[in-house]
């Protein structure tokens, strides 16, 4: 949802092509638009949920790496499905699997976690496992 009066304009829905390939599991999506002048990129994702580290590794490495353009600014949300920080995690398994392919893409792009960095050291878990009856913590 955006305010009706946001200065956005130019939007458009990158189809899939060389550049966005096909996700066969519809697991991303891309929408480029200007706002203020400016080129945005907007990415939403839901990564496997595979208990398999490659399948993660595998998504992150490929059709997301494909999906975030350059020379536009990148807005990157969703599920990713694993957990950069241990201070991230509260109870039930590890979702680390496909950590290090994903942090390698962020930083490729610049990209960082804004909570992260808005809550340097903080414990902020964003990882409910089913198992868990941890509540997330918010500062």
């Amino acid at each position: 949802m955006v305010k009706a009066t946001a200065p956005i304009n130019d939007v458009q829905h990158v189809p899939y092509s060389d550049e966005l390939p096909r996700d066969p599991q519809g697991r991303l999506l891309r929408l480029d638009f200007s706002m203020a002048g400016l080129p945005y990129s907007l990415v939403t994702v839901y990564a496997p949920a595979s208990d398999e580290q490659a399948a993660r590794a595998a998504f992150f490495n490929g059709p997301l790496r494909a999906a975030l353009p350059e020379g536009r600014r990148i807005l990157l949300g969703g599920d990713f499905n694993c957990v950069l920080e241990p201070a991230d995690r509260s109870g039930g398994t590890s979702r680390s699997g496909g950590s290090e392919a994903l942090a390698a893409v962020l930083d490729e792009h610049g990209l960082v976690d804004v909570w992260r960095v808005r809550h340097p050291g903080a414990c902020g878990t964003r990882h409910i496992s089913r198992n868990s009856s941890t509540q997330p913590q918010t500062p």
